[in-house]
């Protein structure tokens, strides 16, 4: 009694488990500040010159001439 016994063969089919790169492109955050430019207006304090003419009080003394 020949018991040929069938090679089972076992063909484990190579799991290939392709793991997909997860690639995470991290959008690169920029992150552009205004630059916030006071432009601080000039406050040009126009002091105006208080020009006090101090108009000369001339005191013309009559002469008295006392013949």
């Amino acid at each position: 009694s020949k018991s040929d016994s069938s090679d089972s063969k076992s063909d484990s089919s190579d799991s290939k488990s392709d793991s997909s790169d997860s690639k995470s492109d991290s959008s690169d955050s920029k992150s552009d500040s205004s630059d916030s430019k006071s432009d601080s207006s000039d406050s040009k304090s126009h002091s105006s010159d208080s020009k006090s003419d101090s108009s000369d009080s001339k005191s013309d003394s009559s002469d008295s001439k006392s013949d």
